[in-house]
């Protein structure tokens, strides 16, 4: 957690924002700064006619097939549209469209970079869906910050979050993205997180029914700006957190935590691609109690950089696992430490079917990561490293290129009146596919 906090809620911080109850004109941009980048062109929004039932995910693994409901909300009456304009970059504009009490969908009509200035940007309300499918090509990049949630059935897609060691940067506690500590029924999906100090995507302590699909999770910063020293970890789920799904990712490029699974934890990790790391999935704590308890199933692990067992556990007694179908290539175990191995899953959500662990690497590489149709040039490079067999552990983003500044394109969109899920949902298979 970043030590400096943007609050998307009822509260003051240095961002500039009025109050949470206050709310935005959906139809007026509101500009406080020059943007810093130039617009490119004007288009036109595909045409996306929602379909009576809303579509699946164009990966195999839908976001809704997590223990989290995704966005239950939104197909009320009392939903705001949101729309970010070309002039709402900067990040005291940005923060008043995300800003609200009432259940809100912010939907982008241009592309480009938001420089949330080494905060955290924390979005502090209930029920937000941030669709970054709608934006033109090339997307929507936050830089510079934490994406935090401190919220209950929330939605992140199609957003690549990316801090970097930045001059304003918040040394040794800048996650990429983060879901705080005792929230619940939040899904993040298809979002590229890179380029922490501490860890990459996390779900904190004492959650409950988060959901993380098809997301592409890499080069978290090594020997940085850490205070414990290099820490180039990518996903961590904290004590106690409950009903967790990990599913369709890409963890790439790091040294720990792919994922890390503290005491006390009920998790599903299925179905990820896990390349060029120093040490895997890890279960537990030292002291054994509470116990975790985790099914593990359909798993590929690359290019294992020690010889340490691809899931372990540590402590006397610290983990529960059913283990099913995971690959191990690079001449390690698959499994090793104080696991105690399970005959049956222990939780697994209803409507997730796990693919075969043989088509994972293909099948996750051309679905994680925001806008895998319309991907940036870093994801592109980090896929394609992927692919090439190849990896690195990195110290500074300034190693592969440094900061993206996106075009800054634009066009309007039509929001339905009705049928709101089905059009977001479309929009989502546009970039997907």
């Amino acid at each position: 957690m970043a030590g400096v906090s943007t609050f998307v809620a009822g509260c003051n911080s240095n961002s500039g924002q009025t109050d949470g109850s206050e709310t935005t004109d959906t139809d007026t941009a509101t500009t406080t700064g020059e943007p810093t980048t130039t617009s490119t062109t004007t288009e036109t929004e595909p045409v996306v006619t929602p379909p009576d039932e809303p579509p699946r995910s164009a990966s195999q693994i839908d976001p809704n097939d997590g223990f989290a409901e995704m966005a239950p909300w939104v197909d009320g009456e009392d939903v705001e549209i949101r729309r970010v304009t070309e002039s709402d970059l900067n990040l005291p504009d940005f923060t008043r469209k995300v800003i609200g009490t009432k259940p809100r969908v912010v939907v982008f009509e241009t592309s480009g970079t938001v420089d949330l200035g080494g905060r955290a940007f924390t979005i502090g309300n209930d029920n937000l869906w941030i669709a970054g499918q709608t934006a033109p090509s090339p997307g929507i990049t936050l830089t510079h910050g934490t994406l935090k949630i401190e919220a209950n059935n929330c939605v992140i897609q199609h957003i690549r979050v990316r801090p970097g060691d930045g001059a304003d940067a918040t040394p040794g506690s800048t996650d990429a993205i983060f879901i705080q500590d005792g929230f619940e029924n939040n899904v993040v999906d298809h979002c590229s997180a890179s380029w922490s100090m501490d860890e990459a995507l996390s779900v904190g302590f004492q959650t409950n029914n988060n959901t993380v699909t098809n997301c592409l999770v890499a080069e978290p910063l090594d020997d940085s700006l850490h205070p414990k020293g290099p820490h180039g970890y990518n996903s961590l789920i904290g004590d106690n957190s409950k009903n967790v799904t990990l599913a369709g990712n890409v963890w790439a490029n790091s040294t720990d935590r792919n994922p890390r699974l503290k005491e006390g934890n009920e998790s599903v990790v299925a179905n990820n691609f896990i390349h060029h790391y120093y040490d895997g999935c890890v279960m537990g704590d030292p002291d054994g109690q509470p116990i975790t308890s985790a099914s593990v199933v359909g798993n590929v692990y690359q290019q294992p950089q020690t010889g340490l067992p691809a899931i372990r556990a540590f402590g006397d007694n610290p983990a529960e696992v059913y283990l099913e179908d995971n690959i191990v290539k690079g001449g390690v175990s698959t499994a090793g430490g104080a696991l105690k191995k399970l005959d049956e899953r222990p939780l697994w959500p209803d409507d997730l079917t796990a693919m075969d662990a043989a088509d994972v690497p293909s099948h996750n590489l051309a679905n994680a990561g925001a806008r895998p149709a319309d991907r940036s040039e870093h994801d592109v490079r980090i896929v394609n490293m992927i692919k090439n067999g190849e990896g690195h552990v990195i110290d500074s983003q300034e190693e592969v290129g440094g900061y993206p500044e996106l075009e800054r394109n634009t066009r309007p969109l039509t929001v339905p009146d009705s049928n709101l899920r089905a059009w977001l949902r479309q929009h989502a298979l546009e970039v997907e596919q």
